[in-house]
């Protein structure tokens, strides 16, 4: 998923790096390509279930690998091809994964379409579809030449590729990367000094073309995204345009850093930052009147400095991961957020106005379509959470955090823990998109950030680390207790008969939903009391 609405972003505020499959097979040899699979699979289910309704798994598993072989001729790349399914996925991922898997849950027991063999859940390493599409993969590609990790090596499918890319730069080479997930864009920018050029590749939607101002050929043709052509274009967004390259480049890597409190799959967005409500400007507005010692958000040191960009020379791996791995600037970040601060309170009220206006909004329903796009606007419709904070009357702040952290007593000593753990959650992010998983163990606690204010107080004055431990991946067999609802579990043989009687029960009675700030059913955060946290002990 990555930053939802990013897509959107990048269509209307940089439209010139869309180029279309026309030009960019007239004018560019691609050298390596690189494919992040897991979205192929749920594309292909969904294509087959316009014509059967109950598809096999190796009817799935069969065109699946016709769609990558298409794209892999498609693209014609002269030297890689690495082809990658999600693993075993860090717990701050697994988190996320699993609010995903019971609304799939929900959606398809309201569903018209009633599957007995295949949902999309099973989507998940351990599970038995996906043993078969190992095995299938292996036999179909191991002697083609191509680079295959699949479901049973742990990391998420684009994080696995990026850390090739980092093992194996080529400051010549031409980079097609194929995925879907928002997140690409960033972790590509971040990469983008070990290639000559990179671009971004996906199917264009029917639903969707008439946005992209670029000409099609033939449904789903796929368009580009020219990274290098992007990271221009964000320096110009961010007014740093005459200024020295190695500023320009500073510049674009804090917006990465920028963009995380946004949200990502990983950490919550702050609600008074909120994407669709000119979010991203508000960033670059405040970071563009920092004073400029303060302009270094992140340091990328030896192995990803911006003159590294300049030169011919790659830092080999073992210097990217050495001391001078990217850190944070923490005295910057501190500048940042208490610029932020002096106008949260306004900005927030800002946001209640806003969505005030958009709960006016009628939603009929009559028909099925009616029905469910009023469902899916529910948080814009029931605000109750947000009615009972009220930034408009005093004490609002502590109503925030009793409210959307789930405390009775949010005291000082709360506060500051809730500040200290999303302060590691942007260290645990950064290092995420830059070197690889420091930690496969940690998570956010939490469904939303702490208040800038708040944050303020606890970031250090000096550069500093806050995850020091590194821990292992889980299993597959901790992952699918973890993130698969009580059904699923039965299916794939993980839980007995009365396990599962009495797991659906507690699902039934404690499964909620929290939506404040969201505009869509789909943003809503999962909250299973009781039973599901618990499940999972990754420490064995």
């Amino acid at each position: 998923m990555g930053i939802p609405a990013y897509f959107s972003y990048i269509i209307k505020n940089h439209a010139q790096i869309l180029k279309n499959l026309l030009f960019v097979q007239s004018t560019i040899q691609f050298d390596h390509l690189y494919m992040d699979c897991n979205s192929i699979i749920y594309d292909t289910y969904h294509e087959i279930l316009l014509s059967n309704k109950d598809p096999t798994f190796d009817e799935i598993i069969d065109k699946t690998i016709q769609n990558i072989q298409s794209i892999v001729t498609l693209i014609r790349a002269t030297k890689t091809v690495y082809i990658a399914f999600d693993g075993v996925a860090p717990l701050a991922k697994m988190k996320q994964q699993r609010s995903r898997r019971y609304r799939t849950l929900y959606a398809d027991n309201n569903s018209s379409v009633n599957t007995t063999i295949f949902n999309t859940t099973m989507i998940t390493p351990g599970t038995r579809f996906m043993k078969r599409l190992t095995v299938r993969l292996h036999e179909e590609f191991d002697k083609s030449g191509y680079i295959i990790t699949t479901s049973d090596e742990p990391g998420e499918g684009e994080h696995k590729m990026m850390q090739h890319m980092r093992d194996h730069p080529d400051k010549d080479g031409f980079t097609a990367i194929y995925g879907l997930d928002s997140d690409l864009i960033m972790l590509a920018i971040y990469h983008e000094y070990l290639y000559k050029h990179i671009f971004i590749f996906r199917e264009a939607q029917e639903f969707f073309k008439s946005r992209i101002p670029i000409t099609f050929s033939y449904a789903k043709e796929p368009y580009f995204m020219d990274i290098s052509e992007l990271i221009r274009s964000i320096a110009n967004e961010m007014r740093v345009d005459g200024s020295s390259v190695e500023t320009t480049i500073q510049s674009v890597y804090d917006y990465v850093f920028l963009c995380f409190m946004i949200g990502n799959d990983f950490l919550p967005h702050f609600p008074m930052v909120n994407i669709r409500t000119h979010g991203i400007q508000i960033l670059l507005d405040t970071y563009y009147n920092l004073p400029a010692k303060h302009k270094k958000l992140v340091n990328f040191g030896k192995g990803l400095s911006a003159s590294s960009l300049l030169t011919s020379k790659v830092a080999e791996p073992s210097e990217k991961l050495g001391k001078d791995k990217p850190t944070i600037c923490w005295s910057a970040i501190a500048q940042l957020m208490e610029s932020l601060a002096k106008n949260e309170h306004e900005l927030l009220i800002q946001e209640y106005e806003h969505r005030e206006k958009q709960s006016r909004r009628f939603y009929p329903e009559t028909t099925p379509d009616e029905k469910d796009a009023a469902l899916s606007n529910s948080p814009l419709q029931f605000r109750g959470e947000e009615m009972y904070i009220a930034p408009h009357i005093n004490g609002w702040e502590k109503r925030y955090y009793k409210t959307l952290f789930h405390t009775k007593n949010p005291n000082k000593e709360f506060v500051q823990k809730s500040c200290v753990h999303y302060l590691e959650g942007l260290e645990w992010v950064f290092d995420y998109y830059t070197t690889g998983c420091t930690d496969w163990q940690w998570k956010y606690e939490y469904d939303y950030p702490p208040l800038f204010r708040d944050l303020c107080m606890y970031i250090p004055t000096i550069n500093t680390r806050f995850i020091v431990e590194y821990r292992e991946p889980c299993t597959t067999a901790q992952q699918l207790t973890y993130v698969l609802p009580a059904k699923q579990q039965f299916d794939e043989g993980i839980i007995n008969d009365e396990m599962y009687h009495t797991r659906s029960i507690q699902e039934k009675s404690k499964l909620q939903y929290g939506w404040a700030f969201c505009k869509y059913l789909w943003e809503a955060h999962l909250h299973v009391e009781g039973f599901t946290e618990g499940r999972l002990v990754v420490s064995e």
